[in-house]
């Protein structure tokens, strides 16, 4: 494990996944404890995929490849490239075994760095290859709400009209959760089926989760994600907030992976970069 501290927050990583396990400020937990009675997860990495495939399966240059929801970045031990007191860089590199089920050389790097009560989450994606690269990288950081998701809310920065598809793997069907609004009451019947899943109608670039009697919370900042989820196990006391460049097959997809929504490419020796954060309030 590796610890992370300043004067008021603590963060521990873990180096399988390079998977958050503890966020406290001032010895108060925000993130998810692991629960395995609903869910055994805290903050896995999505790579290289966010969501599920059709049948599990994509194509590239008219080969068949395998790959788990989420893909398996989230199984593997990253080495520590880098640590210091206030910030540490995991490292995944592709390898024989990755090459079986996803058919490009990367390194991925996973950076967690402390700036007061905030903590930046980044990520680095290296092509090192001259041919292009085609991934997705997405977060899934679950945040305690020990109260129930009942007693919290979601604030965004901008007004906002939100259609979610709960199904995007099976239908294109939509439903609409809030209009012209900044706040959206969390309930856990939104969570019956899966997830709130945000298509790139989202404009805001940040939004608060809050316990709405105490203020207690999160920023979350995710500039530069085209695709948001907030998600829970149903009826569970936590809810992920997950910004995304990825998205689930759709029903029409006939597999090729560089015509997938959402597939970020990264050419020959080029770096793809993002950065969000979590604020503690």
């Amino acid at each position: 494990m590796i610890v992370l501290q300043n004067e008021n927050v603590t963060v521990t990583i873990a180096e399988k996944g390079a998977e958050l396990q503890s966020i406290t400020k001032n010895g108060v937990e925000y993130l998810w404890h692991g629960d395995p009675t609903y869910w055994g997860r805290r903050a896995p990495l999505l790579f290289p995929i966010c969501g599920a495939l059709k049948q599990d399966t994509f194509t590239y240059e008219g080969t068949a490849y395998t790959l788990e929801k989420h893909g398996y970045a989230r199984h593997q031990t990253f080495e520590v490239e880098r640590a210091t007191d206030t910030e540490a860089v995991f490292l995944l590199r592709s390898d024989e075994n990755s090459l079986k089920q996803f058919p490009f050389v990367y390194e991925v790097r996973v950076g967690y760095r402390l700036q007061g009560d905030t903590v930046a989450v980044s990520y680095a994606v290296k092509n090192p290859e001259d041919r292009p690269l085609y991934f997705s990288i997405g977060a899934h950081e679950a945040y305690a709400c020990p109260e129930g998701v009942g007693e919290y809310e979601i604030e965004f920065d901008k007004v906002e009209t939100l259609d979610t598809t709960p199904d995007p793997l099976h239908s294109y069907d939509t439903e609409r959760v809030m209009e012209n609004g900044k706040v959206l009451p969390l309930k856990a019947d939104y969570f019956a089926v899966d997830a709130l899943i945000f298509n790139g109608c989202v404009q805001s670039e940040a939004l608060t989760l809050r316990h709405k009697k105490t203020g207690r919370g999160v920023r979350v900042g995710f500039a530069g994600f085209p695709y948001l989820l907030l998600w829970q196990k149903y009826d569970a006391p936590f809810l992920c907030v997950e910004p995304w460049c990825g998205y689930p097959d759709t029903p029409d997809h006939e597999g090729d992976i560089t015509q997938k929504l959402g597939i970020q490419r990264v050419d020959g020796g080029d770096t793809f970069c993002r950065e969000h954060t979590i604020t503690l309030l």
